[in-house]
């Protein structure tokens, strides 16, 4: 095996740094949803941090919005939330 990926939400970075330990190859996290053909955001090949996602793909826009029913907000701090709003090519419609 000379990749491995990842989607969904970010691994804890112990199990990021387990598995590319025991599997000896680089792993990349990714987040997708069904809807998005699953890839939305990918981390780079040379990228080795763990806890993140990447960057969105080429056509990909991205943006955080409140989600007031969950009683999130951008402006949250240290870290904000919100509903993760996901356009581009790559979306089905509807």
């Amino acid at each position: 095996m000379r990749l491995l990926m990842t989607g969904g939400a970010p691994l804890s970075p112990e199990t990021h740094n387990y598995m590319r330990v025991c599997i000896g190859c680089p792993l990349l996290q990714g987040y997708g949803l069904t809807e998005t053909t699953a890839c939305a955001t990918l981390m780079q090949l040379s990228e080795i941090s763990t806890g993140k996602v990447g960057p969105p793909n080429q056509g990909v826009q991205i943006k955080l919005e409140n989600w007031e029913e969950g009683n999130y907000r951008v402006t949250d701090s240290p870290r904000p939330r919100g509903e993760i709003i996901v356009g581009g090519h790559n979306v089905a419609e509807g």
